[in-house]
């Protein structure tokens, strides 16, 4: 074989794996997508089924909880574009000042019979009032996008802790869950667009959630990390946003 024919065999195998490679992103992200519009999906559809039931009332809690499923729905199909997760400059973002603990409680409430539903306790923690400027839809998403996270990865019997405190001028938000855990070199990299994590259970990642959700606390002038000790001990995912006089 010739060099020039063992350079163009070269470049066909190159090409053959960029081209696997690009299915096996495109799969992967058909699945992440799915997987976050399932949430607020199963959400609707509990509480619809709840009311029909008698369990809940139809009123202006329960209808304002509908509500911003179905706004959740809207935005993920929107973050969800081609390009859009990939750069947090898609972001718009409506900042007005509002009380991270009120939309802390709001998402927590519209969570919780899936915890209860999963066997696993979540508890929150929260000092008011915490004031910040930020989009109150778009913190919610995330907020919610890290109780998704954590429901994911623990079990029956683990528990799940939310948390909103002040630091200097600092408002501080952690989900804290007891589930499975990662490698803690891992910290940095559960953020990529496509990554798997390690778990001690299984080898699904965040997808793009985690992604989605650090675009957004940095649309906000925040920071949002992860750590861990390791498999099958946990996690804890910080986000920090400045906070603000009322």
């Amino acid at each position: 074989m010739g060099p020039e024919l063992a350079d163009l065999t070269a470049s066909v195998n190159g090409l053959a794996a960029r081209l696997q490679s690009t299915e096996q992103d495109r799969i992967r992200l058909m699945a992440d997508v799915a997987h976050q519009l399932r949430t607020p999906m199963a959400a609707i559809t509990a509480t619809v089924e709840a009311i029909t039931d008698g369990v809940l009332p139809a009123d202006n809690t329960t209808l304002a909880t509908l509500t911003d499923n179905a706004t959740r729905l809207s935005r993920l199909i929107d973050d969800s574009l081609p390009g859009v997760q990939s750069s947090e400059r898609a972001f718009i973002v409506h900042a007005d000042t509002v009380d991270l603990v009120v939309i802390t409680q709001t998402v927590s409430k519209a969570a919780r019979a899936r915890f209860t539903a999963a066997g696993v306790d979540l508890a929150v923690t929260a000092a008011e009032p915490i004031y910040v400027r930020t989009d109150r839809d778009r913190i919610g998403e995330v907020i919610s996008q890290l109780l998704d996270n954590a429901l994911h990865h623990t079990h029956p019997g683990d528990s799940v802790d939310l948390a909103v405190s002040r630091r200097a001028d600092q408002a501080l938000l952690t989900v804290t869950d007891t589930g499975d855990g990662f490698h803690p070199e891992e910290a940095e990299a559960i953020f990529g667009r496509f990554y798997r994590a390690t778990s001690a259970s299984d080898s699904t990642g965040s997808g793009i959630g985690l992604t989605i959700a650090r675009a957004l606390v940095r649309a906000h002038g925040g920071t949002i990390t992860a750590h861990s000790p390791g498999l099958g001990k946990g996690a804890t995912f910080t986000i920090t946003i400045p906070s603000v006089s009322e």
